[in-house]
């Protein structure tokens, strides 16, 4: 199971605690490699640009937002 979703599953549907205070110092921010889990730039400047076009072709696309998630409807490994 991926790191995200068991840190997922700890608290599910509850609301983020977050104190930004500390943010970047914190023994998981300082721990965590963000130089090689980072994409490079060619893939974000591609990513901006597809999100760009995507929002100039439906810009009052219902879908943009997205409606509220129970996890407790998920099956199996969802």
């Amino acid at each position: 199971m991926a790191d995200w979703m068991q840190e997922a599953g700890q608290r599910p549907n509850q609301e983020v605690e977050s104190v930004v205070d500390n943010l970047g110092l914190r023994d998981m921010d300082v721990e965590y490699d963000w130089h090689e889990n980072s994409p490079n730039p060619k893939v974000l400047k591609s990513a901006r640009s597809w999100l760009i076009d995507q929002v100039k072709e439906s810009p009052n696309d219902d879908w943009q937002e997205l409606p509220a998630n129970n996890y407790a409807d998920l099956k199996g490994e969802q």
